[in-house]
């Protein structure tokens, strides 16, 4: 019960959805999301390290860039259900 209670507050904040819906897409290096969510580096790069320390996201470093993706495609599935829920 408490991973669960964990998860959702992590998907609670606007800021990681938009980041999740960017990398559900195909994986993408930071500089990639921060266009997409219109977010300074900064807090993309912040949500994005909170994001792969719990689990949601693995990265893999190809030269001077750190590409992210998800860790678990229930997570999208997760995300699509609830935006199916929200919209209702």
């Amino acid at each position: 019960m408490k991973k669960t209670a964990k998860l959702f507050k992590l998907l609670g904040d606007e800021t990681r959805i938009k980041i999740l819906l960017s990398i559900m897409k195909k994986e993408k290096n930071v500089l990639e999301i921060v266009k997409e969510v219109k977010k300074s580096q900064p807090v993309v790069s912040i949500h994005l390290n909170r994001m792969e320390r719990e689990g949601l996201l693995d990265s893999e470093r190809v030269g001077r860039m750190i590409f992210y993706r998800l860790k678990n495609q229930k997570i999208a599935e997760l995300i699509k259900i609830a935006e199916a829920v929200s919209n209702e």
